[in-house]
């Protein structure tokens, strides 16, 4: 998970209005390209139902006053690139789940800064970005080498009641042929979520690289910092080639 400096916040969000372009219409909801646009749609998202249920910021009981700005940072970073998509209802058009993602070049500095740029953030949300600089700090090294772009996964999440519907499966499989135009080589993703990691080896996802909840201790206490609320014991690498 790769974040940039992210630009300056723009409060000021365009109404949602229901997608006028031919965009895949799944049952009662719909998926469409992320944009600038939907910033605070997003923002919310991620602090109501992804907050509460992505396994690392359940375990550090990560608040929404913690949370905000680093989120804001994620959000910014996946516009960049035009690869990030959402799903909204039909019925009401909020945002009911999202595949937020960016670009990785093996030679681009820029492209490859540490997960979360430097700037001040509260204790849980640093231990979060030291957990996930170890993934993206090893990246080149694992991917083949003849492998020079990635399409990184940095958020996939589903609403709970949106849920066992395979949303994040068509998520993860959406518009592959814009990506391999683009001459992305390959998908990455650092998965914290048991399910999440379940279905990225049923999609042919091979794990370059694990590190266990029960390893991943506090330098000055020795505690373990990650105890999951579910059976996710562990934070992976997964990778496939496009």
């Amino acid at each position: 998970m790769t974040l940039s400096n992210p630009p300056s916040l723009n409060t000021s969000v365009e109404k949602f209005e229901r997608p006028k372009v031919d965009s895949p219409v799944l049952e009662d909801y719909v998926i469409v390209k992320a944009q600038v646009s939907d910033f605070e749609d997003i923002h919310d998202f991620m602090l109501g139902d992804f907050l509460n249920t992505e396994p690392l910021n359940a375990a550090l009981e990560l608040q929404r006053d913690e949370a905000s700005q680093f989120f804001a940072d994620i959000i910014h970073c996946c516009f960049k690139d035009q690869v990030s998509y959402i799903v909204r209802s039909k019925a009401d058009g909020r945002v009911v789940a999202l595949r937020m993602a960016n670009i990785l070049d093996r030679f681009s500095p820029e492209a490859n800064q540490a997960f979360g740029a430097d700037y001040p953030s509260s204790e849980k949300v640093q231990k979060i970005k030291e957990l996930l600089h170890e993934f993206e700090s090893q990246t080149w090294k694992l991917v083949p080498k003849e492998v020079n772009r990635l399409l990184n996964w940095i958020v996939l999440s589903v609403d709970e009641s949106f849920k066992r519907r395979g949303i994040a499966r068509k998520l993860i499989e959406h518009d592959m042929d814009q990506a391999r135009a683009m001459g992305i080589q390959g998908v990455v993703a650092e998965a914290s979520a048991y399910n999440s990691q379940q279905l990225f080896k049923k999609l042919g996802y091979t794990r370059l690289m694990e590190i266990m909840h029960c390893d991943w201790l506090d330098k000055e206490t020795g505690q373990q910092i990650i105890e999951c609320k579910d059976n996710t014991d562990r934070v992976t690498m997964e990778y496939k080639p496009l």
